[in-house]
């Protein structure tokens, strides 16, 4: 009996679930096939919908284009220069007669450069004076310490520039300064010590490839040496590491031609720039 009463019910779901299929809803076939077509195509379907039954009784159901309505033509999306994204792609014959005209290029306005107010020209003018008696007075500083062939004093437009050679300082693919040149090291320190000077400490190298498996290459090594420099300003002489700021270019701003052993020792340096007050506006 349960075995029979099992039976009965499951042939009763089978035929329920059949009946239930057979009754197809066309409004809400509709309805999916428009959310499917609109997912796909990003625009409204225009199809058909047509059902009934055979003359077996059988449900038919037809979706077919819907001749009486058009799809929107869409324009394919344009850039700035007003020329289209898309490339290549089916051309509707209709269109052939309707040129497209290209939107018109934007047309750059210059920006002119600002004209030098008068209290800029006093300012330049005040700045370069300042830079030429410094670099005068550093000089004349370095000439009675005996520093006069390893340290080279220039001046630039943006300040006071000291240039310390690699050969005086430095060992060959290292960044420490050498212990027998810490003396030369130290007297300039005590000269520059004693005023409140925005510095930048830059390294610079040749076009030699370095050997060492330590760096990375050329850049590497200059930004390393001119950060040892600056932590040994500040924590042997007590610069404050706000007025402060290393940096390293590596091979890519030479002073001579690489070209030759003597360039590129005159390439292998340290330029402990002394910016100006205008240039030092700039710093962050």
């Amino acid at each position: 009996m349960v075995s029979y009463a099992d039976f009965v019910t499951l042939l009763f779901a089978t035929f329920t679930a059949l009946f239930a299929i057979s009754s197809a809803d066309l409004e809400k076939l509709s309805q999916m096939r428009e959310s499917i077509q609109q997912a796909f195509n990003g625009g409204p379907a225009h199809f058909a919908i047509e059902g009934g039954q055979n003359k077996n009784g059988n449900l038919i159901i037809q979706i077919a284009p819907n001749a009486t309505t058009k799809a929107p033509k869409v324009s394919p999306a344009q850039d700035q220069d007003g020329n289209s994204m898309f490339k290549g792609g089916p051309r509707d014959p209709e269109d052939d007669g309707a040129a497209e005209t290209p939107a018109p290029a934007p047309t750059a306005t210059p920006t002119p450069s600002p004209t030098p107010t008068p209290e800029s020209s006093i300012m330049m003018s005040t700045e370069g004076s300042a830079n030429a008696a410094l670099a005068s007075e550093l000089k004349e500083m370095f000439q009675t310490a005996g520093l006069e062939n390893a340290v080279n004093v220039k001046q630039e437009t943006r300040g006071t520039v000291i240039s310390l050679g690699e050969a005086a300082f430095f060992a060959t693919g290292e960044i420490d300064v050498m212990p027998q040149s810490i003396h030369k090291l130290d007297a300039i320190m005590n000269v520059l010590r004693t005023r409140k000077f925005h510095i930048r400490i830059e390294g610079h190298t040749d076009n030699i490839p370095v050997t060492s498996k330590r760096y990375r290459d050329n850049l590497e090594l200059s930004v390393l040496r001119s950060t040892r420099v600056c932590m040994f300003m500040h924590e042997h002489y007590g610069f404050d590491m706000k007025l402060l700021s290393p940096a390293g270019y590596g091979e890519w701003r030479p002073q001579a031609d690489n070209s030759t052993p003597e360039g590129r020792q005159k390439n292998r340096r340290i330029d402990i720039v002394i910016l100006n007050d205008e240039s030092a506006k700039y710093e962050p």
